[in-house]
């Protein structure tokens, strides 16, 4: 399940962004947890974000194994998604190289 308590217009995000969202959905679930996603495009994000390019958003970690999920995460999600814990939540963002 997916928390939304901003409100962020989830419609916007493009496909491989979603992918990631598809994806984290599943992971928290299966750990008996819930996505919460707190910023797609709206809010301030630094010149150049891929937020603004609908690419990119901010969602809570998991309140379990938060390191081993992040790893986990990253490494399935491969390359071409940027995964990064930035203390209060984690940016997950589309940017293939």
């Amino acid at each position: 399940m997916i928390l939304n308590p901003n409100g962020c217009d989830l419609s916007r995000l493009r496909y491989k962004a979603r992918q990631a969202l598809w994806y984290l959905e599943h992971v928290f679930e299966i750990q008996g947890e819930h996505l919460t996603i707190f910023h797609t495009f709206d809010a301030i994000h630094e010149k150049g974000s891929l937020h603004y390019k609908n690419r990119a958003f901010d969602c809570g970690p998991p309140l379990r194994d938060r390191a081993g999920t992040l790893a986990r995460v990253k490494e399935a999600m491969g390359p071409d998604y940027d995964l990064i814990d930035e203390g209060d939540h984690w940016h997950v963002e589309y940017d293939p190289k």
